[in-house]
């Protein structure tokens, strides 16, 4: 993508519950990463925004998209889904030192994702969006700023999301949101019933929501069809992928009724 240059030693952002528990912390060595678990050995990155954004080299996808293709065989296309970063989380992982506006940054970033949606969804397969900016920038990149202010940030990059996913037709658009699947406390996640009312407006039928840990599995009670908007479905994390631990299919069958 134009516009954004390597070589720039950023430091990623630190998830903040990490920092109430400094001898846990240690465990983790730093180095590359998309957020520092360490606070004393922070994780860089090599990207940043230092000028007008716009997508290059889109043969790439082709290329890319092509393979996945090939690789099918004779499953339905509808059945595979294919995944890219919203433009809230590219805008949490990728520093801007060029447009210094949040909202002009996450919307450049919208436009300049907008080929890439349209190409893998009219490929057949289905668009998953990955949008850990709704839930865990929280206590990341914003950990700074108050439940309130997050909601705006929260509320912008939903606009942008639905504005990279244009005229794409919903019923193939998928979005995964989650707190981040690092082992941690995770004491300070946002609930999930204070970030729903945005991820709702979200323009995707399937909303891929993590729920199977300790600090969300209760959440699922504040849901109701009355949450869904546009024929969506809810699709609820039910085995957890940052722990030692393999649930038993008995608990996974509670989770998933």
């Amino acid at each position: 993508m134009a516009g954004l240059v390597s070589s720039c030693n950023c430091v990623m952002p630190c998830a903040a519950d990490m920092k109430d528990v400094p001898d846990y912390s240690k465990r983790f060595t730093g180095g590359n990463g998309l957020i520092t678990l360490n606070p004393q050995r922070p994780a860089t990155a090599d990207v940043a925004c230092t000028g007008p954004l716009a997508y290059t080299n889109a043969h790439t996808l082709y290329d890319s998209l092509d393979e996945v293709l090939a690789s099918l065989g004779d499953r339905p296309r509808g059945s595979c889904f294919y995944t890219t970063p919203s433009p809230g989380t590219l805008a949490m992982f990728c520093e801007d030192r060029y447009y210094q506006d949040y909202t002009k940054y996450v919307f450049a970033l919208a436009r300049a994702l907008q080929p890439e949606y349209k190409a893998i969804a009219a490929s057949g397969v289905m668009l998953q969006v990955d949008c850990p900016d709704m839930a865990m920038g929280r206590h990341t990149r914003f950990s700074h700023l108050t439940d309130n202010e997050f909601t705006l940030i929260a509320q912008t990059n939903v606009d942008a999301l639905n504005v990279a996913l244009g005229d794409i037709d919903p019923a193939m658009v998928r979005v995964h949101v989650c707190w981040g699947n690092y082992p941690g406390p995770h004491h300070l996640d946002m609930d999930a019933a204070t970030i729903w009312p945005q991820v709702s407006r979200m323009a995707a039928k399937y909303i891929l929501i993590e729920g199977a840990n300790p600090r969300h599995e209760h959440e699922w009670e504040t849901f109701n069809p009355a949450c869904l908007h546009r024929n969506q479905v809810l699709v609820p994390g039910v085995i957890a992928c940052h722990g030692a631990h393999v649930e038993h299919p008995q608990l996974v069958r509670r989770h998933s009724v």
